[in-house]
Order: C-alpha cells, then sequence, then structure tokens
C-alpha cells in the first residue's frame, strides 16, 4: 500500500498479484492505510479481490462498461511494477 500510494499519488491505482490470495480484512485495511499515507487518491482496486475489479480490464475501465475506474484511462493509465 505505501509504494503504490507513492507510484499513484492522485491517481486510482488498480493493484494485481494479490488474486490468488485471501486477504483478512485486517490485511486489507493494513494496505488501505499504508496507501493513504503516501498517496492522496481517493480509493484503490485490488484486482481479483476488490467486487468492481474482477479482472484488470474492468478496473481499468476497458471493458466496455465504464469500469469502476474509468479515470485510469483519461489520466494516461500506466502499469507500474512495485
Amino acid at each position: 500500500g505505501y509504494l503504490a500510494g507513492l507510484r499513484a499519488r492522485k491517481r486510482i491505482p488498480a493493484i494485481t498479484g494479490l488474486e490468488h490470495t485471501s486477504p483478512s480484512r485486517d490485511d486489507l485495511k493494513a494496505l488501505c492505510a499504508a496507501f493513504g499515507t503516501t498517496g492522496s487518491g481517493p480509493m484503490l482496486h485490488l484486482v481479483g479481490v476488490t467486487p468492481e475489479a474482477p479482472d484488470l480490464e474492468i478496473a481499468l475501465g476497458l471493458g466496455g462498461g465504464g469500469g469502476a475506474a474509468g479515470a485510469g484511462a483519461d489520466e494516461g493509465g500506466e502499469t507500474i511494477a512495485l
């Protein structure tokens, strides 16, 4: 979360790599708290974990339905390895 906040700044990140994990509520709270420490985005997406981001295309708003993170495409969405 800390690194995602540093890289995302004001943008809404779609974080991948947690699809095959089962984070607890406490894990998610810690990740979001760390994100809020270094970033000022209003939210984040955890691809395959959060309900609005079942896959990366939908999280980025590329799935044809507008997507929950349509702002990502407007702001020059990019993929960043942390």
